[in-house]
């Protein structure tokens, strides 16, 4: 994994969650990869339920905006700071989201372990 490499996941990571975009979002995971949402949740295991956790997310948002930026890549981890935000249609509120990604990469450039941390300023 590179830097540039790892830029671009992550370019793609967000295209797909701001066009809300299931296919493309799990194209960058392993079919057998592990998606802790939380370190205290248990893991999304594989592509089918990473797509079902990424589709009860995104049903939620519009107009949903991200970004990150590296922090180190090392070997085949690469370590982000994110930012995200998107109005939630039932309220109309808008959420803010910072948070740090750690992402564990095979040999294919394809994520096996995604770990997050992130804050939320929608209970405020």
């Amino acid at each position: 994994m590179t830097e540039k490499t790892f830029e671009q996941w992550l370019q793609v990571y967000g295209r797909a969650w701001e066009d809300k975009n299931t296919e493309k979002f799990v194209s960058g995971f392993a079919a057998d990869a592990n998606y802790y949402w939380t370190p205290f949740d248990t893991p999304q295991k594989g592509i089918d339920e990473i797509n079902k956790a990424f589709n009860e997310a995104i049903a939620s948002q519009e107009g949903i905006n991200f970004d990150s930026q590296i922090l180190n890549v090392d070997n085949d981890r690469g370590l982000c700071q994110w930012w995200c935000s998107f109005t939630r249609i039932a309220t109309q509120q808008l959420i803010n989201l910072d948070g740090i990604f750690l992402i564990k990469f095979n040999e294919e450039n394809l994520c096996t372990e995604f770990r997050e941390w992130w804050h939320t300023d929608e209970f405020m």
